[in-house]
């Protein structure tokens, strides 16, 4: 579209004569509103998410929406490394020896201090 018209009018570029090409008639204070607007719920959102948990939070990506991952991990400011991670349990056995290791604790917490 803009290579289109940059050809046609790429003679007014090297003539003599100074023409002002003609633009299209664009609403720019309507974008510029809308704009505007866009920003101001997008700070809003920003704000508003630092309010919610990161488990939440990682709840909201949605991988069927058009908006990439990437944008919607930027927009919800999470790690999208924390979408993919899933938390090892620990083992019976280490759960064991750290009771083990709190009882001794407690029982002789005066010996450490």
């Amino acid at each position: 579209m803009w290579k289109a018209e940059a050809i046609r009018n790429l003679s007014a570029v090297f003539s003599a004569e100074k023409t002002v090409v003609a633009k299209d008639k664009i609403p720019t204070e309507k974008l510029y509103a809308r704009i505007g607007e866009l920003t101001l719920e997008n700070d809003f959102l920003k704000k508003k998410s630092g309010l919610v948990s990161i488990s939440e939070r990682v709840k909201m990506v949605d991988t069927q929406n058009k908006l990439s991952i990437v944008k919607q991990c930027r927009l919800l400011e999470i790690h999208r490394g924390g979408l993919y991670y899933i938390a090892k349990q620990e083992s019976l056995e280490n759960l064991k020896i750290m009771q083990l290791l709190d009882q001794q604790y407690l029982l002789k917490s005066f010996k450490y201090s």
